[in-house]
């Protein structure tokens, strides 16, 4: 392709877990463009104009993108570190840099020796278990939302070319984090209701955040204790006749690359990628850039045991001007 060639209306991009293929593509005005991942390990792609959305593309899957409105120089970053440029209804221009966290901001080597970067740290999560049937004849169920922030929390980072080490951990924190929890148990036997209660607490709670990551494959464990502060389970008891509630039950889900774990009330929660690769976050934790771990909304359902469990946890780093 040569600068003033004609437009195509389509073009197709292939990744590779060492390259971006053609680097410099061009569509016409309101033309997509199909990425493809035929790597062995998973890969973000992210927009220096932020004229698509991030995505990340698992081996052998595809994303296309139309380019609606969107005239111009388009560069864009996979695993932000490989670049390319899409040119939509403009001449084919020069090429874009390479290095640097993904998103816009232009490009940013990662660090070579070692690093401390220092983030403020905020939590979200909420749990749902609910078991029973509406029917009247037994009904548990359980909401938990819980929030924190941890501040000034120290990440090291130790790089040399691709092959990079990271860890923090933040001290215990007491009132660093709150959690609301809500319960309803109705249980009928033989038409005798046994037990009916409905409340909800709100709590402190402490809270650890320990990170980890070797060559593209994170880890943010989130501790929080493995019972109800005294100040909910407390009011749980009164609430339902000196019957404490069933805690929440473990589970081990992976939802699309990401793999979550958690257990107790509130939960210990470990959020680690399933694959490796120098996929987002990791471009953003190397160059001390925000970022934000999202493992989305997900659902364990237990038929055998007629329970329903709903998960998200979102961990958002921020750094420290």
């Amino acid at each position: 392709m040569v600068v003033g060639a004609t437009a195509a209306p389509t073009a197709t991009i292939t990744i590779t877990d060492s390259s971006v293929t053609p680097a410099r593509v061009r569509v016409d005005a309101e033309g997509s463009v199909t990425w493809r991942n035929t790597g062995t390990r998973s890969h973000r792609v992210t927009s220096d104009t932020t004229v698509f959305a991030p995505f990340t593309l698992a081996p052998n899957r595809t994303r296309t993108v139309r380019f609606v409105k969107r005239t111009g120089r388009h560069p864009y970053r996979i695993d932000g570190r490989r670049c390319g440029v899409v040119f939509v209804g403009v001449p084919l221009g020069a090429g874009c840099q390479a290095g640097g966290g993904s998103g816009g901001g232009g490009a940013r080597r990662p660090p070579t020796g070692t690093k401390t970067y220092r983030y403020d740290v905020s939590i979200r999560g909420e749990a749902t278990s609910r078991i029973g049937e509406e029917s009247g004849v037994e009904v548990v169920r359980r909401s938990q939302k819980w929030t924190g922030t941890l501040r000034n929390v120290a990440v090291t980072v130790t790089a040399a070319g691709s092959t990079f080490y990271a860890s923090g951990a933040s001290p215990n924190w007491r009132l660093a984090a709150t959690v609301t929890e809500s319960w309803r148990w109705f249980w009928k036997s033989l038409l005798k209701v046994e037990v009916n209660c409905t409340g909800t607490a709100t709590a402190a709670v402490n809270l650890t955040l320990v990170v980890s990551a070797n060559s593209g494959r994170p880890s943010f464990s989130l501790h929080a204790g493995a019972a109800s502060p005294k100040a909910i389970s407390d009011r749980q008891l009164a609430d339902c006749e000196g019957r404490s509630l069933p805690p929440f039950y473990s589970a081990e889900v992976t939802s699309g690359d990401l793999k979550v774990s958690g257990s107790g009330s509130p939960p210990n929660v470990v959020i680690e990628r399933s694959t490796g690769g120098l996929a987002s976050p990791v471009g953003e934790l190397v160059t001390g850039r925000a970022f934000a771990i999202d493992t989305r909304t997900f659902v364990v359902n237990v038929p055998e045991q007629g329970r329903q469990d709903t998960y998200r946890y979102v961990v958002r780093f921020t750094p420290r001007r």
